[in-house]
């Protein structure tokens, strides 16, 4: 695979955890003396959520280049 790839698969990953940790936190705000901030949690799974999305195109412009580029040599 090519190592830009690689990398971007292991972010990915990350997002998943950090969405993960949002949606962990935002449910902790709705206990009671809870310190969290539910308006700066969801601003923050945005964000995560449009991470990636990017990254996520990003891995597919990569697959139709990788066939167009196996198209070409064929």
């Amino acid at each position: 695979m090519i190592n830009g790839v690689d990398v971007n698969i292991a972010a990915l990953a990350d997002f998943g955890q950090q969405m993960s940790e949002t949606a962990e936190n935002v449910s902790r705000a709705f206990q009671p003396e809870s310190n969290v901030n539910v308006a700066e949690e969801f601003a923050n799974m945005t964000i995560i959520e449009y991470g990636h999305s990017a990254n996520l195109k990003m891995l597919e412009t990569a697959g139709q280049m990788m066939k167009n580029i196996i198209d070409i040599m064929a």
